[in-house]
């Protein structure tokens, strides 16, 4: 069958009602192995979605930073295949842009994410496309900041905090 929700919102004048998005059923935290777009995932975390900070692949907004990351970067210019990768279903390796440093806002916020109660997640798709067409990504885990290298950019190790399970653990791993 059909599962037709909708959302009664107080206006000046009484209610309003209007669908419910796939997304808002589950407000709060993404689910581990779900696929989401840019979008969703703004709609999820009741950020505002749109300009040129949404095409990049970190974002940080108030308390969350969220990576974005496309696997497989053959077709990008040499000074944009950054080095991402899982290092197993425990550890996943992230470069930042090439213009963060460690002392900057970014570069504190990853380090010092914990102490200033920033919460950091990890979206990832194998690659760009997908039969032509733009490949959603993944929820994988939140990230736990371990250790880092280098400046601009720089070398990020994170934690999962929930490992990757087996089917995406073998999905993303060969993709190394």
């Amino acid at each position: 069958g059909t599962n037709f929700r909708v959302l009664f919102e107080r206006a000046a004048d009484g209610y309003s009602a209007r669908p419910e998005s796939p997304t808002e059923s589950t407000l709060g935290l993404p689910e581990i192995g779900r696929s989401y777009t840019r979008q969703n995932v703004a709609d999820l975390f009741h950020m505002k979605y749109g300009g040129q900070k949404w095409q990049t692949g970190c974002i940080l907004e108030g308390k969350r930073l969220i990576l974005f990351v496309t696997l497989r970067k053959d077709d990008h210019v040499a000074a944009y295949q950054y080095q991402d990768r899982f290092l197993s279903a425990e550890r996943f390796q992230w470069q930042s842009q090439n213009r963060t440093v460690q002392n900057g806002v970014v570069g504190q916020s990853i380090s010092r994410h914990h102490e200033r109660g920033i919460e950091v997640h990890l979206f990832v798709r194998r690659e760009a496309k997908t039969e032509g067409r733009t490949s959603p990504f993944v929820y994988c885990s939140a990230l736990e900041f371990q250790s880092w290298e280098g400046e601009k950019p720089i070398t990020v190790q994170w934690r999962l905090t929930h490992p990757l399970p087996p089917v995406l653990a073998q999905k993303f791993l060969e993709s190394r």
